[in-house]
C-alpha cells in the first residue's frame, strides 16, 4: 500500500481518478495514540502524525515533499529541488 502525501487531496475533491484507486481510513482511538506517540517521538505536527501511524499501521509506504518527514525512518521524501 502507498499512502500519497500532497497532490492527493487535489484529486481527492476534483473527484478524480486517485480517489478511486484508495480507501478511507477510520480514525479509532488505538490510531489516534498510536499518532500521538509518534508526534512526541518526532516532534510532528498532529496532521502528520495520524499520517505516520496510519502508514505504519497498514504497512504502506509514505510519498511526500513535507520536509516535516526527513528525519522519520521509512518515508519516501521526495524533495524538492532548490532553484
Amino acid at each position: 500500500m502507498n499512502l500519497v502525501d500532497g497532490s492527493a487531496w487535489i484529486e481527492y475533491f476534483a473527484n478524480g481518478p486517485v480517489v478511486h484507486q484508495g480507501r478511507v481510513v477510520p480514525l479509532d482511538s488505538a490510531l489516534a495514540l498510536a499518532a500521538a506517540q509518534l508526534g512526541v517521538t518526532y516532534k510532528l505536527p498532529l496532521v502528520d502524525s495520524l499520517i505516520l501511524a496510519t502508514a505504519r499501521l497498514h504497512a504502506a509506504t509514505i510519498s511526500t515533499m513535507n520536509p516535516d518527514f526527513e528525519r522519520v525512518e521509512g518515508v519516501r521524501s521526495i524533495l524538492r529541488q532548490q532553484r
